[in-house]
């Protein structure tokens, strides 16, 4: 049988490719990304706790704890707090803010109204 020069040429190609793919992955097991951490790493999965169901009463206390150590509060920081949506926190500080038995009373500041203590 007869090899002919295109054949010679193509199982070179061959072997050279199979020889490059062979040696790749040891390369790319040496190399690993250093935003990855090492695969003997233990991994830190957080968890939220339980939402912890408050009434009322509960959110006016908490938002009096805060006031004493801050100097005023919004209706974004009173909406983390409390777990509440933005407009359900401005709603109730108005409604704090509205009756006169409450420690809490609103000012306008430009176009934001915060939460201060009377």
């Amino acid at each position: 049988m007869k090899t002919t020069m295109k054949q010679s040429i193509l199982v070179a190609i061959v072997a050279m490719a199979c020889s490059t793919m062979m040696a790749s992955p040891r390369m790319h097991r040496r190399l690993a990304h250093p935003a990855m951490p090492p695969r003997h790493a233990p991994i830190t999965v957080v968890v939220r706790n339980n939402i912890i169901v408050m009434d009322q009463s509960q959110r006016l206390h908490m938002a009096v704890g805060y006031l004493k150590d801050h100097d005023h509060i919004t209706a974004g920081k009173y909406a983390q707090l409390t777990r509440l949506d933005k407009a359900q926190a401005q709603a109730e500080l108005n409604f704090f803010a509205s009756r006169r038995d409450n420690p809490i009373m609103a000012i306008q500041r430009g176009k934001k109204t915060v939460y201060v203590l009377r």
